[in-house]
């Protein structure tokens, strides 16, 4: 059974995490983990590394996948990303959300935990 945050919005983006719930015990190996709740506040996870999952779609306007996708993605700050821009800028909560991805000026792959 999927648990969505009641708060959810699919307009700014907030709360947009979820629980499973499942029938059967789950056994932690190296597949699966519990994941560590953030103690120190975002400013401190800057430059971190994070796994970032999800079913959602992989390019803007796509459909959802069925299997579950992963990208290990630094925390980087908003003036790192294009939610300094105007555009997105409305939508950004620091107070609720992190930023994780490659900066938009970095050679990397292009992954990140929006549409990627």
């Amino acid at each position: 059974k999927v648990i969505s945050h009641p708060q959810y919005s699919s307009t700014y983006f907030t709360n947009d995490i979820a629980l499973l719930k499942v029938d059967d015990d789950i056994i932690f190996d190296d597949k699966s983990k519990p994941i560590a709740l953030n103690t120190i506040g975002s400013a401190g996870l800057i430059g971190k590394n994070c796994e970032v999952t999800g079913w959602g779609s992989t390019f803007s306007g796509g459909s959802t996948v069925t299997k579950l996708r992963e990208v290990t993605v630094p925390i980087i700050t908003r003036a790192q990303s294009q939610y300094n821009t105007a555009t997105y800028d409305r939508y950004y909560n620091d107070a609720v959300m992190l930023i994780a991805g490659h900066p938009a000026s970095a050679n990397q792959p292009d992954a990140d935990s929006c549409q990627g």
